[in-house]
């Protein structure tokens, strides 16, 4: 019956019922203590209502079950990374490059925590990483942009800001 309420829970989540979402993992839980993808999705609910310490008590359970999971590193990155806990989201997006190296959102996200700890070299990197990866999408670009202007690099900056722009327009002219 666990795995009943856990894809319920799911439909739920998607639906953006995050109380009935939670309150369905909670229910797989119960009956079934042992799986940490049912930790995991209720502590992406309780991030979405605001629920921070409960959401990483689910994500280090989880995590702590299931450390290859770059999934849930990412997760909880992005819930320590809005509790301003930058330092233990670069770890685990660091986690999350290594067992994901092809996923550019571990190293946008890498990139941003380095922004907000003030060390703007490691942020470039990652974000140029993050740029090389995602097919030079616009928001890559932005974000790199953002970097280099952060970092004083201001014609770095324009060329970045630029490259966006210009991702943009090609992305409007394809079918």
């Amino acid at each position: 019956v666990a795995t009943y309420f856990f894809h319920r829970g799911r439909c739920l989540q998607q639906m953006e019922k995050y109380h009935r979402a939670v309150f369905d993992f909670s229910l797989a839980i119960h009956s079934d203590q042992s799986v940490p993808a049912y930790y995991a999705f209720r502590a992406i609910c309780l991030h979405k209502l605001g629920q921070h310490e409960e959401s990483l008590r689910d994500f280090n359970y989880a995590v702590d079950h299931v450390p290859e999971d770059h999934e849930f590193l990412f997760a909880r990155g992005e819930l320590l990374s809005e509790m301003k806990n930058y330092k233990a989201a670069i770890e685990d997006y660091s986690a999350c490059a290594i067992l994901a190296p092809a996923d550019a959102k571990a190293y946008q996200a890498r990139g941003n925590a380095y922004l907000k700890v003030r060390d703007g070299i490691k942020a470039i990197a990652d974000l140029h990483k993050a740029v090389s990866l995602s097919g030079a999408s616009p928001a890559s670009y932005f974000k790199l942009g953002s970097a280099y202007l952060d970092t004083g690099q201001t014609g770095r900056s324009i060329e970045a800001f630029t490259q966006a722009i210009d991702a943009c327009n090609e992305s409007q002219v394809q079918p």
